[in-house]
């Protein structure tokens, strides 16, 4: 009866410490390897999943465009500014970016949270508050540079602000922050996106930009090799630099797109962004 219970007991033998060592060495080696894996699978969802709403961003204006003679919100069924926000007259704020994205919102073509970039939250995003009647919102995009009649003679944006399903002209993007105190100047400013960290003072911007046509693309830099608005063609185009004179030619030769996502003004108005 002895051998019996001695021959179980052998079959049961515990584990010696330094198996057990051994055993939590290999997990914790597959952990570290896990670990950077998940957090790229989890950096790659959040990055589609940023392209996907910048997409349905632009097909939300694309359906609201019927109703306003093929015109986005912002401009009245002309193409031309209006008093949006009910305050009794046109001004820049008619054309800013929240309240564009207000009047979608208000009109439930999206929910609050599709205009937060994956990457943050509402707290670190613009924050709009609306003088008029529609909603405060925080958001994390920038879109086409809309300028008033006053600013600027050509309204080569302006006309690109409608369904023209046009390859080459961006109109929303992955918005820049500014990483010092806004300059005078766009050029002069040192910013980032949410996707770089860049050391201090310098400026390094990535991130996904979205054409009149609905395709997105992720850019590695600022600058986008060819871009068309209206009968204007660009190269070399700079999404934040209006009036930077890059390329020889218009004020409209940039995507139009603002430090903080507010549609951009002309250069002596940037000191005025927060």
């Amino acid at each position: 009866m002895s051998i019996k219970v001695d021959n179980i007991m052998n079959q049961f033998r515990a584990f010696t410490v330094t198996e057990l060592l051994v055993v939590i060495g290999i997990i914790a080696v597959l952990i570290g390897i896990a670990i950077p894996v998940l957090a790229k699978v989890r950096h790659n969802v959040r990055r589609t999943q940023n392209a996907n709403q910048i997409r349905s961003i632009y097909h939300a204006h694309m359906l609201y465009s019927p109703c306003n003679n093929t015109y986005y919100p912002g401009v009245n069924h002309l193409g031309k500014p209006f008093d949006t926000n009910g305050d009794s007259y046109i001004d820049e704020a008619d054309l800013d970016v929240g309240l564009r994205l207000s009047i979608l919102l208000d009109d439930h073509f999206f929910t609050p949270e599709y205009i937060i970039n994956p990457f943050e939250t509402s707290a670190t995003a613009v924050s709009y508050t609306n003088t008029g009647a529609g909603s405060d919102i925080n958001y994390s995009y920038a879109l086409l540079y809309l300028p008033l009649d006053a600013d600027m003679p050509n309204h080569t944006t302006r006309y690109e602000w409608r369904d023209t399903f046009n390859n080459k002209a961006v109109v929303i993007s992955d918005r820049a922050i500014c990483t010092v105190a806004p300059r005078a100047t766009f050029k002069d400013n040192i910013y980032k996106s949410v996707h770089t960290n860049p050391s201090a003072g310098i400026t390094h911007w990535q991130g996904h930009v979205g054409f009149n046509d609905g395709h997105v693309t992720f850019e590695t830099d600022a600058t986008i090799d060819s871009t068309e608005y209206y009968l204007t063609r660009n190269t070399n185009d700079h999404l934040f630099n209006p009036l930077d004179g890059s390329n020889g030619d218009s004020a409209f030769d940039n995507a139009g797109m603002a430090c903080v996502g507010n549609s951009p003004k002309p250069s002596s108005f940037f000191q005025d962004q927060p």
